[in-house]
């Protein structure tokens, strides 16, 4: 990926706070749809006085998009200042993997210990890799459930399998008041012939991939959910702690009193379905993205087709499709898998300056405009 510094723009030698922004481009295509102007802040960045921040208050999937790249691979504005902590292994970049729909025993219920039959990618843990809380003899042998968890192997049938119910009420029966014993009868996929597979569990011989980042890097077994149900209650709850705060009305099935409990299509999003019920949260609700926007320090969401296939009068296009290992066609983008997509917050841009002599208030806005519409990919 191309290397992107921060734009650089002139600000006037008079002190300016805000701005409103024209959005029309020169080709007269709006950048942002339905939107003309948009709100500009400045703010200087801590410990580096020829940074500034330039906040727009507007949301959009394409320019977002863009914008993460642009944020992620900007290496100016977060040069450590002269009262930096030093440390002996200093941590530049933290990425977290998160796994939507999958349980820690699933995939890692075993580890470090893997059965290596012949003719299997072999996985040999390192001698000083830490037990985890995962499937303990008992468990495996004398399970609670109506069958003992079961290791699946690396053919086409057990690779690509039938999917969990992870309705939010079902996963609530399942887990029987503490008791966890009724995951066969509740959380069985309706599709799955046999309901026992979903106790069954992968190990390194199949998640090799996995197993591999898990003895280099620091994982999550002791990680536990405070809310139930699909995709986009866990995501919103992993990034804001919470899933209430909808300032959108109830959608029978997916918002209740103002909570989330299924999977509504969220209202920021380009890609979103048009014929769908959309919903947004709160500003209120501080999410982890509001916490590193006030520190200043650079952040992204990524996941699967995020990057739009095209755009279209300002508009994201989200066709992007790939085949998995079964030759299915398979979807590329999920709007309710991407929950920053269900807020409107300030997005950051970082910029360099200068002082002129006197105010060209005019040549900043143009360039400001003509940024944003390069960010949106329009003439």
């Amino acid at each position: 990926m191309e290397k992107l510094q921060p734009y650089r723009i002139v600000l006037p030698r008079v002190r300016i706070n805000q701005l409103f922004i024209p959005l029309r481009c020169p080709s007269g295509l709006l950048a942002m749809p339905n939107l003309a102007y948009a709100l500009v802040r400045f703010s200087l960045i801590k410990g580096n006085p020829k940074i500034a921040m330039m906040e727009l208050s507007m949301k959009n999937k394409v320019f977002t998009a863009a914008l993460a790249t642009l944020l992620v691979s900007s290496t100016q504005v977060n040069a450590a200042g002269p009262g930096a902590t030093k440390t002996s292994t200093p941590i530049k970049h933290l990425v977290v993997i998160f796994q939507e729909n999958v349980s820690f025993d699933h995939y890692f219920g075993t580890y470090p210990n893997a059965l290596n039959p012949v003719g299997e990618p072999l996985f040999q843990a390192l001698p000083t890799t830490p037990l985890v809380n995962g499937l303990s003899d008992s468990l495996l042998n004398n399970n609670p459930n109506l069958a003992n968890p079961t290791r699946l192997d690396r053919v086409l049938s057990q690779v690509v399998t039938c999917d969990q119910d992870h309705g939010y009420t079902d996963e609530q029966k399942a887990f029987d008041l503490g008791k966890m014993d009724l995951f066969v009868q509740t959380v069985a996929g309706s599709s799955c012939v046999d309901k026992n597979i979903v106790m069954d569990y992968y190990d390194g011989n199949t998640v090799t991939a996995l197993w591999n980042y898990a003895q280099h890097f620091a994982m999550s077994d002791n990680s536990f959910s405070s809310t139930f149900g699909p995709s986009t209650p866990g995501a919103v709850n992993l990034i804001s702690g919470q899933t209430h705060g909808a300032i959108t009305a109830d959608v029978a099935g997916n918002v209740a009193n103002g909570t989330i409990i299924g999977d509504p299509r969220p209202l920021y999003d380009d890609c979103s379905p048009a014929p769908t019920t959309k919903t947004a949260l709160s500003t209120n609700n501080t999410n982890v993205g509001d916490l590193l926007n006030a520190q200043s320090i650079t952040w992204g969401w990524f996941q699967g087709g995020f990057r739009p296939s095209s755009v279209v009068n300002g508009i994201a296009v989200c066709a992007t499709n790939h085949k998995n290992i079964a030759g299915t066609t398979v979807t590329g983008y999920i709007p309710h898998h991407e929950p920053f997509q269900y807020y409107t917050f300030d997005v950051r841009i970082p910029i360099t300056y200068h002082q002129p002599r006197r105010p060209r208030l005019a040549r900043l806005t143009k360039r400001i405009t003509s940024m944003i519409c390069q960010i949106s990919g329009l003439p």
